[in-house]
């Protein structure tokens, strides 16, 4: 609460010896990700449920129809800002939907998580009519990936990208995250 109410404490060291712009510093004040939804996407492709769901991921850049679709779970979204503000994409339209990881098998999820049970089609269904009613669309880039070799999840993973692919879409993966091979807090 005193990081939040401090405004992140703009005046620690970190914060002002950083080399990083102003803009991509400011991320680093507070405990809120700014990019997770906005006004104009929550209008236009409006989620049932999605204020029922611990988190969803609902990012539009601009009122133009979407040419690029980022899909997967909070590592797919975290890419938004750096194609939606990269002005080698100014003639793109960037729509960051969903917040299901490709290939999660929902059913071991608790509960609270947006990606358990049924969610995990539902969101696949939403996705998938969202993509039919918007030719526009042209690239598909995916983000959240595993590095798994579970030859289920590598099944599951291809039954979803093979179909975009098949239509016609333009598939971006970006490699999976590095994550620590240890627990930090222990």
């Amino acid at each position: 609460f005193y990081v939040f109410k401090h405004e992140g404490i703009p005046s620690r060291p970190a914060v002002q010896n950083s080399e990083f712009s102003q803009a991509v510093r400011h991320q680093f004040m507070g405990p809120l990700w700014k990019y997770e939804k906005n006004d104009l996407c929550n209008t236009e492709y409006p989620f049932p449920g999605a204020e029922d769901l611990a988190w969803w991921f609902c990012m539009k850049s601009d009122d133009r129809p979407p040419t690029i679709l980022l899909l997967g779970n909070s590592h797919a979204n975290h890419l938004y800002p750096g194609f939606a503000m990269n002005p080698a994409f100014s003639h793109h339209t960037i729509l960051s939907i969903g917040t299901c990881a490709v290939g999660v098998d929902g059913h071991r999820a608790e509960a609270r998580n947006p990606c358990s049970g049924e969610r995990v089609a539902q969101q696949k269904k939403f996705i998938d009519d969202l993509l039919a009613a918007e030719p526009t669309i042209r690239h598909v880039v995916i983000g959240g990936i595993r590095p798994s070799g579970e030859k289920q999840y590598v099944t599951r993973v291809v039954n979803r990208i093979k179909p975009l692919s098949e239509k016609g879409y333009r598939i971006i993966i970006f490699y999976p995250h590095l994550e620590a091979q240890f627990y930090p807090k222990a």
